[in-house]
């Protein structure tokens, strides 16, 4: 709770000093002319453009902050009708976009937060090697913070551990072609699913290598 009163103050101290650095207009303007069109493959990337590209950005235009008067009310509408539906957004770009909202994010802070780590999990599970492709571009240093957001959980369950152990698996070969991220992804996993209760009985050969 203190760290996210400071994150808070701090946030508003910035916004109050540069503004507000998404163009919330642009965002509402763009996602109107694209439900308008039909989705078209032109409005769908002008949205795309809007459409906040960290989570410090996606967090202060959607996130609960009484001081704002942000779009938290249109987040559901936003991300059910607008970013889950941007098929004709180049795949590449798509899972580059998701990465960026996902590195230091957390579902702790904020409801909002939850729906997007689903949507980047569905799409590590739909398209791992593209996802780790673009992961492997960043600097070292966003490989812990993407993987703590993708994990973050108060109650480590099944799910959370079948994406880890799917991840894992030998076939896809990540850890010869990506060692140092899958590392980071392993300490990401310990620390950050199941910060409440972690169910042993549920998972103990997990639980036995990670004590």
């Amino acid at each position: 709770m203190k760290r996210l009163l400071l994150v808070l103050l701090i946030t508003i101290s910035n916004v109050s000093v540069y503004g507000f650095p998404v163009d919330t207009a642009r965002v509402n303007r763009t996602f109107n002319l694209m439900i308008e069109k039909g989705y078209t493959a032109e409005a769908q990337r002008d949205f795309f453009d809007a459409f906040p590209k960290t989570w410090h950005e996606f967090w202060l235009t959607y996130g609960n902050i009484p001081a704002f008067n942000n779009q938290k009310s249109k987040f559901r509408q936003h991300m059910k009708d607008g970013l889950c539906r941007l098929d004709k957004i180049p795949t590449d770009l798509f899972c580059d976009r998701l990465i960026s909202l996902g590195i230091a994010g957390t579902v702790e802070a904020d409801d909002v937060g939850s729906d997007l780590q689903d949507l980047i999990i569905t799409e590590l599970k739909k398209n791992p090697k593209l996802m780790m492709k673009c992961l492997s571009r960043r600097y070292y240093t966003a490989y812990f913070p993407f993987w703590y957001f993708v994990f973050n959980s108060l109650i480590c369950h099944s799910d959370y551990v079948d994406l880890y152990e799917a991840l894992r698996n030998p076939e896809l070969g990540f850890a010869e072609e990506y060692p140092t991220i899958m590392s980071y992804m392993d300490q990401a996993f310990a620390l950050s699913c199941g910060k409440a209760r972690f169910m042993e009985d549920l998972f103990p050969s997990y639980t036995e290598t990670h004590k």
